[in-house]
């Protein structure tokens, strides 16, 4: 079996190709020269990927239903020029940290560019948020409602909120990233009383402004139809108990995000317009069969966004081949930058980044260096026989990788580099010992 090196491509940053020695091209840029500048492993992220896929959100949405806003998840990756970057690109932002909420602070964005979200938000971080402008706290359960109320009056503000639902649809995807269904550790639930016991504490708390609701049905979702039937229910809640029972107007509404992408050749997935239009439409027809407003939107498109843009470089070491059974192919990195196919079955492809012209005629599994039976990337890939020294691009790797790596082993996180206009960046240097050990007291 032959892979298709050009469908294989079209995972890569935008504009990425082969060149005419068979080897790797990513914004104009020779993969091979930037991991022997940058070292190995290497996470590359490509600018042009992130504002085209940014602008071609805005677009789908936008001229569906024109009030909808598109907002970061800082859980995929955040650090100050990442962040600084996304800022200027006009994305607003999904916090649900103190870490994330500083960070944010730190790169001069104010916090009312962002929503706080998250199932078990401290004092310490509601605080934070309140002191600091935060456009609105995301109530996650009934006992935040008295807490973001009670300081909330400390502070003398009235602070802006919306409630997580859980309206029980099923998302049709991976158990660990399914988030809307009523065994749930976030949001109240819709059909259990517990959204209305969280409505009616909010109806009677004076420092709290409800603006509406909020429900993240998990990711990645590759139908439209979980979407509409969340918007269904969503809207009945909404009507016939929030607005007329509680007398509580609806401003804002979000339906979540963790649109599904593009991960592997051939996968047939909706469009970013087919989603698009499937949440408007029934954000609308909710809203002219309840004599509803048309509220603002806001949508998290979470990896959907920066997924693409990313490449992960690994140089190639040991060989174990098990007659009849397999054969591993391993690698320099692993579990400790990229725990999703460990964690939850996550589906990589990946490239040589030179020798493009031979045969992919070699199955193999590649794993990590990690002290894990189940640290690997790639379960069984055809690639061409690699010797020990080459290097491998892994695409869709910008995502969540970073931001759930880990000094396992007390590995070393990767350097990150961004490509703009034909030339690399430094994000983030590449951890030494003294970066780790800097936190030790002796």
């Amino acid at each position: 079996m032959q892979n298709n090196v050009s469908a294989i491509l079209d995972l890569f940053p935008l504009h990425s190709r082969v060149d005419n020695e068979h080897a790797l091209i990513t914004g104009n840029l020779s993969v091979v020269e930037l991991v022997k500048k940058y070292g190995s492993p290497l996470y590359i992220y490509d600018h042009e990927t992130i504002r085209s896929q940014y602008e071609e959100f805005k677009r789908a949405f936008q001229s569906s239903y024109p009030t909808t806003e598109i907002l970061y998840a800082s859980k995929v990756f955040l650090n100050i020029p990442f962040a600084q970057m996304l800022y200027h690109l006009g994305v607003k932002f999904d916090v649900v940290s103190f870490g994330e909420m500083s960070m944010l602070m730190a790169s001069d964005i104010p916090l009312s560019n962002a929503y706080f979200h998250g199932n078990n938000k401290t004092e310490e971080e509601i605080k934070l948020a309140i002191k600091n402008g935060i456009d609105a706290i995301v109530i996650d359960n009934i006992e935040e409602v008295n807490l973001v109320n009670s300081i909330s009056k400390k502070y003398g503000v009235k602070q802006k909120i919306l409630l997580r639902v859980t309206p029980n649809i099923d998302p049709y995807t991976h158990e660990k990233t399914t988030t809307g269904l009523k065994d749930s550790k976030f949001g109240l639930s819709i059909e259990d009383h517990s959204a209305e016991d969280a409505i009616e504490l909010i109806a009677t708390s004076k420092n709290l402004s409800f603006v509406g609701i909020h429900a993240h049905l998990g990711s990645p979702i590759n139908f439209v139809e979980p979407y509409q039937k969340a918007i269904d229910k969503m809207f009945t809640f909404i009507k016939f108990i929030c607005i007329e029972k509680y007398s509580l107007n609806l401003t804002e509404f979000s339906p979540g995000g963790g649109f599904g992408v593009i991960s592997e050749p051939g996968l047939n997935n909706p469009t970013l317009e087919d989603f698009a239009n499937v949440i408007s439409e029934a954000i609308r027809n909710n809203c002219e069969k309840y004599d509803i407003d048309l509220p603002k939107v806001f949508i998290e498109p979470g990896r959907s966004l920066v997924a693409r843009s990313g490449v992960a470089v690994y140089q190639v070491g040991s060989r174990k081949t098990i007659p009849e059974i397999r054969t591993y192919l391993s690698v320099d990195g692993g579990m400790a930058d990229n725990i999703r196919p460990t964690l939850y079955d996550a589906k990589y492809f990946a490239l040589p980044v030179q020798g493009l012209n031979r045969k992919f005629d070699d199955l193999v599994t590649v794993s990590g260096k990690y002290c894990e039976s189940g640290d690997y990337l790639i379960k069984d890939i055809y690639l061409p026989k690699l010797l020990r020294d080459e290097y491998i691009a892994m695409p869709m790797s910008g995502a969540y990788q970073l931001a759930m790596s880990s000094n396992y082993n007390l590995a070393y996180k990767p350097a990150v580099i961004l490509i703009k206009d034909s030339t690399s960046k430094l994000l983030r240097k590449r951890e030494n010992i003294n970066d780790i050990i800097a936190l030790d007291i002796i």
